[in-house]
């Protein structure tokens, strides 16, 4: 029985499943993206703002020019999320007298299906456009990512920051662009995103082009030692249906 759960554990951890890119607009509506095993589904945007002379007239970001993809590339252990906005979308510019400050907040679920896998660190990163020359204390961009145990978010079990300012003068190698979380085990958890940007000179812009997110996990304790048994077990069962002059050619 041991050995059967262990061969489904390898088999479903090597079935791909990654969507294409969904808007966030459209998670927002209802939908949801699943990598591996990873479920990230009930997606809700809390504070979508942008006030003051924005050089594209905007109050609030379009959802549908930012695009959410599965990431695989690392591996069924370590699924994660791409975020990537199209025409500008996390760009701001002052083009008048009124500094520009942009609040995009948004949360969703995430979920390990596999019941002998486990959730177990974060990391977060991003990279950024920004002028050229001018006061670079005049503008910022800033993503503060907090998990929550549930929806209800009153349990916050990890948090991550990443940002590129230069406030108060600080100087330009405390700029942060990755960071990441352990925490114990767990089979799901709520992300909470803030995504914060400020231009405060006329003709300074900063824009967020890329931002990544990796959920990597681990076999339950248990389970690791069942694996290895399967994978064992399936070895010896190939080598005793190899032919028999194979065989006796190996071990001679």
């Amino acid at each position: 029985m041991k050995l059967s759960v262990g061969i489904a554990a390898v088999a479903m951890l090597a079935n791909v499943s990654v969507a294409q890119a969904v808007s966030l607009g459209d998670l927002a509506g209802g939908g949801s993206i699943q990598v591996f095993d990873k479920l990230f589904d009930n997606w809700v945007v809390e504070v979508n703002s942008i006030t003051g002379n924005d050089f594209l007239a905007r109050s609030s970001f379009n959802l549908n020019n930012i695009d959410i993809t599965g990431d695989a590339s690392r591996g069924a252990l370590d699924p994660g999320l791409v975020f990537t906005p199209s025409a500008n979308e996390l760009t701001i510019a002052q083009s008048g007298g009124l500094p520009v400050n942009a609040q995009l907040l948004f949360r969703f679920d995430v979920t390990v299906l596999d019941s002998h896998y486990y959730w177990k660190d974060n990391e977060l990163s991003f990279a950024i456009t920004e002028t050229v020359g001018g006061l670079e204390a005049n503008r910022s961009a800033h993503i503060h990512e907090m998990l929550f145990t549930d929806s209800s978010l009153t349990t916050q079990f990890a948090e991550k920051d990443v940002h590129r300012t230069n406030d108060e003068g600080a100087p330009l190698d405390l700029t942060k662009l990755i960071d990441s979380a352990t925490f114990p085990l767990r089979k799901s958890g709520t992300v909470l995103k803030d995504i914060t940007m400020e231009v405060h000179s006329n003709g300074e812009a900063i824009g967020i082009t890329q931002f990544d997110q990796h959920f990597s996990q681990v076999p339950e304790p248990g389970t690791i030692g069942v694996m290895s048994l399967a994978l064992a077990s399936l070895t010896v069962v190939g080598w005793r249906r190899a032919p028999k002059a194979l065989r006796s050619a190996a071990n001679a």
